[in-house]
Protein backbone atom coordinates (compact mmCIF):
# COMPACT_ATOMS: atom_id res chain seq x y z
CA UNK A 1 0.00 0.00 0.00
CA UNK A 2 0.85 3.50 -0.87
CA UNK A 3 2.79 5.38 2.17
CA UNK A 4 2.23 8.65 1.04
CA UNK A 5 -1.78 7.59 0.92
CA UNK A 6 -1.55 6.25 4.60
CA UNK A 7 -0.06 9.62 5.56
CA UNK A 8 -2.41 11.79 3.71
CA UNK A 9 -5.70 10.13 4.73
CA UNK A 10 -4.32 10.10 8.53
CA UNK A 11 -3.65 13.86 7.79
CA UNK A 12 -6.84 14.45 6.77
CA UNK A 13 -8.13 12.29 10.03
CA UNK A 14 -6.30 14.55 11.94
CA UNK A 15 -7.50 17.76 10.22
CA UNK A 16 -11.38 16.73 10.62
CA UNK A 17 -11.21 15.52 14.13
CA UNK A 18 -9.82 19.00 15.24
CA UNK A 19 -11.92 21.33 12.51
CA UNK A 20 -15.41 19.23 14.21
CA UNK A 21 -14.02 20.47 17.70
CA UNK A 22 -13.06 23.87 16.30
CA UNK A 23 -9.19 23.29 15.86
CA UNK A 24 -8.62 22.16 19.61
CA UNK A 25 -7.60 18.87 20.84
CA UNK A 26 -8.84 18.33 24.45
CA UNK A 27 -5.99 19.96 26.64
CA UNK A 28 -6.79 22.87 24.39
CA UNK A 29 -10.27 22.87 24.80
CA UNK A 30 -9.89 22.75 28.75
CA UNK A 31 -7.22 25.32 28.98
CA UNK A 32 -9.55 27.29 26.69
CA UNK A 33 -12.79 26.67 28.65
CA UNK A 34 -10.66 27.45 31.71
CA UNK A 35 -9.98 31.10 30.53
CA UNK A 36 -13.32 31.96 29.51
CA UNK A 37 -14.50 31.32 33.14
CA UNK A 38 -11.95 33.57 34.43
CA UNK A 39 -8.24 31.44 34.15
CA UNK A 40 -6.98 28.42 35.65
CA UNK A 41 -4.83 30.14 38.56
CA UNK A 42 -8.47 31.68 39.89
CA UNK A 43 -10.17 28.68 39.11
CA UNK A 44 -7.72 26.57 41.01
CA UNK A 45 -7.81 29.20 44.20
CA UNK A 46 -10.71 28.09 45.43
CA UNK A 47 -10.66 26.67 48.52
CA UNK A 48 -13.86 26.67 50.07
CA UNK A 49 -17.01 28.06 49.21
CA UNK A 50 -20.56 28.65 50.19
CA UNK A 51 -23.82 29.19 48.45
CA UNK A 52 -27.41 29.85 49.56
CA UNK A 53 -29.83 28.45 46.80
CA UNK A 54 -33.38 27.72 46.75
CA UNK A 55 -34.80 24.90 45.51
CA UNK A 56 -38.18 23.69 43.36
CA UNK A 57 -39.26 20.76 43.21
CA UNK A 58 -42.45 19.11 42.34
CA UNK A 59 -43.94 19.43 46.09
CA UNK A 60 -41.22 21.16 47.74
CA UNK A 61 -40.00 24.07 47.68
CA UNK A 62 -36.61 24.36 50.14
CA UNK A 63 -33.58 26.91 50.66
CA UNK A 64 -30.68 25.28 51.13
CA UNK A 65 -27.09 26.21 52.56
CA UNK A 66 -24.88 23.95 50.90
CA UNK A 67 -20.44 24.63 52.10
CA UNK A 68 -17.46 22.45 50.41
CA UNK A 69 -14.10 22.55 50.57
CA UNK A 70 -10.90 20.95 48.60
CA UNK A 71 -9.76 18.78 48.86
CA UNK A 72 -13.70 17.46 48.74
CA UNK A 73 -16.11 17.59 51.48
CA UNK A 74 -19.45 19.23 51.28
CA UNK A 75 -22.50 20.03 53.72
CA UNK A 76 -26.10 20.44 52.77
CA UNK A 77 -28.40 22.38 55.19
CA UNK A 78 -32.27 22.02 53.90
CA UNK A 79 -34.72 25.21 55.23
CA UNK A 80 -38.35 25.08 55.45
CA UNK A 81 -40.26 27.86 57.16
CA UNK A 82 -36.52 28.57 59.00
CA UNK A 83 -35.84 25.82 60.41
CA UNK A 84 -33.45 23.48 58.96
CA UNK A 85 -35.16 19.99 58.52
CA UNK A 86 -32.78 18.28 56.92
CA UNK A 87 -28.79 17.64 56.68
CA UNK A 88 -26.56 15.70 54.70
CA UNK A 89 -22.98 16.28 54.74
CA UNK A 90 -19.95 14.21 53.23
CA UNK A 91 -16.43 14.20 55.49
CA UNK A 92 -14.57 13.42 52.76
CA UNK A 93 -14.10 9.28 53.47
CA UNK A 94 -18.03 8.93 54.35
CA UNK A 95 -20.81 10.56 54.42
CA UNK A 96 -24.31 10.76 57.01
CA UNK A 97 -27.87 12.21 56.63
CA UNK A 98 -30.33 13.59 59.59
CA UNK A 99 -33.65 14.76 59.75
CA UNK A 100 -35.12 16.92 62.32
CA UNK A 101 -35.86 15.50 65.43
CA UNK A 102 -33.75 12.26 64.50
CA UNK A 103 -30.81 10.75 65.16
CA UNK A 104 -27.45 11.50 62.67
CA UNK A 105 -27.36 8.03 60.46
CA UNK A 106 -25.02 7.03 57.55
CA UNK A 107 -25.53 7.58 53.94
CA UNK A 108 -26.36 4.69 51.36
CA UNK A 109 -23.34 4.56 49.06
CA UNK A 110 -25.23 6.15 46.08
CA UNK A 111 -26.14 8.88 48.21
CA UNK A 112 -21.98 8.63 49.37
CA UNK A 113 -21.03 9.30 46.10
CA UNK A 114 -23.23 11.57 44.67
CA UNK A 115 -22.63 13.79 47.69
CA UNK A 116 -18.22 13.03 47.10
CA UNK A 117 -19.32 13.70 42.92
CA UNK A 118 -21.15 17.08 43.72
CA UNK A 119 -18.08 18.40 46.13
CA UNK A 120 -15.60 18.02 43.24
CA UNK A 121 -17.74 19.73 40.39
CA UNK A 122 -18.39 22.27 42.39
CA UNK A 123 -15.21 22.88 43.77
CA UNK A 124 -12.42 21.39 40.75
CA UNK A 125 -12.84 22.82 37.31
CA UNK A 126 -12.55 20.46 34.41
CA UNK A 127 -8.52 20.88 33.70
CA UNK A 128 -8.16 19.63 37.18
CA UNK A 129 -10.21 16.31 37.25
CA UNK A 130 -7.80 13.68 35.75
CA UNK A 131 -5.14 14.55 39.00
CA UNK A 132 -8.22 13.46 40.65
CA UNK A 133 -8.66 9.90 38.75
CA UNK A 134 -11.72 10.94 36.48
CA UNK A 135 -11.32 10.12 32.75
CA UNK A 136 -12.39 13.18 29.81
CA UNK A 137 -12.28 11.98 26.40
CA UNK A 138 -13.71 14.44 23.83
CA UNK A 139 -16.09 13.24 21.82
CA UNK A 140 -17.61 14.11 18.58
CA UNK A 141 -19.65 17.84 18.78
CA UNK A 142 -23.22 17.45 19.49
CA UNK A 143 -25.98 19.00 17.99
CA UNK A 144 -28.61 20.57 20.30
CA UNK A 145 -32.04 22.87 19.76
CA UNK A 146 -29.81 24.05 16.46
CA UNK A 147 -26.37 24.45 18.25
CA UNK A 148 -23.03 21.84 17.74
CA UNK A 149 -21.35 21.81 21.56
CA UNK A 150 -18.28 20.77 22.21
CA UNK A 151 -18.58 17.10 23.95
CA UNK A 152 -16.64 16.20 26.95
CA UNK A 153 -17.30 12.69 28.70
CA UNK A 154 -16.32 12.28 32.20
CA UNK A 155 -15.85 9.16 34.14
CA UNK A 156 -15.48 9.58 37.63
CA UNK A 157 -13.52 6.95 39.58
CA UNK A 158 -16.56 5.08 40.76
CA UNK A 159 -17.37 4.57 36.67
CA UNK A 160 -20.23 7.14 36.57
CA UNK A 161 -20.18 8.98 33.50
CA UNK A 162 -21.48 12.24 32.26
CA UNK A 163 -21.43 14.16 29.01
CA UNK A 164 -20.70 18.06 29.30
CA UNK A 165 -21.58 20.00 26.33
CA UNK A 166 -19.70 23.81 26.23
CA UNK A 167 -21.17 25.88 24.07
CA UNK A 168 -19.06 26.70 20.42
CA UNK A 169 -18.71 30.63 21.06
CA UNK A 170 -18.78 31.37 25.18
CA UNK A 171 -17.15 27.94 25.86
CA UNK A 172 -19.11 28.00 29.30
CA UNK A 173 -20.37 24.45 29.92
CA UNK A 174 -24.34 24.69 29.50
CA UNK A 175 -25.43 21.24 29.58
CA UNK A 176 -24.61 18.14 31.10
CA UNK A 177 -26.59 14.66 30.74
CA UNK A 178 -26.19 11.11 33.09
CA UNK A 179 -27.77 8.62 34.40
CA UNK A 180 -28.26 9.60 38.21
CA UNK A 181 -31.37 9.15 40.88
CA UNK A 182 -32.40 12.56 42.09
CA UNK A 183 -32.69 11.45 45.55
CA UNK A 184 -30.49 8.30 45.83
CA UNK A 185 -31.54 7.76 49.74
CA UNK A 186 -35.12 8.41 49.38
CA UNK A 187 -35.77 6.96 45.50
CA UNK A 188 -32.83 4.96 43.87
CA UNK A 189 -34.86 5.24 40.48
CA UNK A 190 -32.17 6.45 37.75
CA UNK A 191 -32.94 8.46 35.28
CA UNK A 192 -31.75 9.92 32.20
CA UNK A 193 -31.15 13.29 33.01
CA UNK A 194 -30.14 16.70 31.83
CA UNK A 195 -29.00 19.36 33.60
CA UNK A 196 -29.65 23.12 31.96
CA UNK A 197 -26.74 25.95 33.54
CA UNK A 198 -28.03 29.83 32.60
CA UNK A 199 -27.14 33.38 33.74
CA UNK A 200 -23.25 33.56 34.61
CA UNK A 201 -22.36 35.72 37.01
CA UNK A 202 -18.93 37.41 37.93
CA UNK A 203 -17.86 35.85 41.37
CA UNK A 204 -14.09 36.72 42.86
CA UNK A 205 -13.21 36.72 39.28
CA UNK A 206 -15.03 33.47 38.01
CA UNK A 207 -18.25 32.74 35.80
CA UNK A 208 -20.79 30.42 37.69
CA UNK A 209 -24.29 30.03 36.98
CA UNK A 210 -26.95 31.72 39.02
CA UNK A 211 -29.85 29.33 37.76
CA UNK A 212 -30.04 25.49 37.12
CA UNK A 213 -33.14 22.79 35.57
CA UNK A 214 -33.09 19.40 35.30
CA UNK A 215 -35.35 17.56 33.37
CA UNK A 216 -36.07 14.71 32.28
CA UNK A 217 -34.96 13.52 29.01
CA UNK A 218 -37.68 11.04 28.53
CA UNK A 219 -40.39 12.78 29.47
CA UNK A 220 -39.00 16.42 29.48
CA UNK A 221 -40.69 16.61 33.00
CA UNK A 222 -38.96 19.43 35.18
CA UNK A 223 -37.66 17.55 38.21
CA UNK A 224 -35.82 20.47 40.14
CA UNK A 225 -35.05 24.31 39.44
CA UNK A 226 -32.30 26.08 41.26
CA UNK A 227 -31.84 29.54 41.65
CA UNK A 228 -28.97 30.74 43.41
CA UNK A 229 -29.16 33.95 45.68
CA UNK A 230 -25.23 34.30 47.04
CA UNK A 231 -21.95 32.43 46.72
CA UNK A 232 -18.71 33.26 48.90
CA UNK A 233 -15.19 31.60 48.44
CA UNK A 234 -12.30 31.26 49.92
CA UNK A 235 -14.14 31.53 53.65
CA UNK A 236 -13.03 30.07 56.54
CA UNK A 237 -15.15 26.87 57.74
CA UNK A 238 -14.63 24.53 60.44
CA UNK A 239 -13.72 20.83 59.66
CA UNK A 240 -16.64 19.98 62.62
CA UNK A 241 -18.87 21.02 59.91
CA UNK A 242 -18.76 18.22 58.10
CA UNK A 243 -18.16 15.56 60.64
CA UNK A 244 -21.47 13.20 61.87
CA UNK A 245 -22.56 14.54 65.04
Amino acid sequence: MNRSRISTSLVMAICFALTACGGRDLDQLLHDHAAALGGAEKLESVRTMRVDLHLSEPGLDADILYHAARPGKARVDLTMNGEVVFTEAFDGTGSWQKSHGAPAHDSSPDGTAALRRGAIGNLFALHELKALGYTLELLDPTLIDGTSYHTVQITAPDGHTNRSYLEPETLLLTRRRDVHSVHPDIDSTKLTIESVYSDFRSIDGILRPFRSVERNIQTNEVLATVEIRAIATNIDLDSSLFIKP
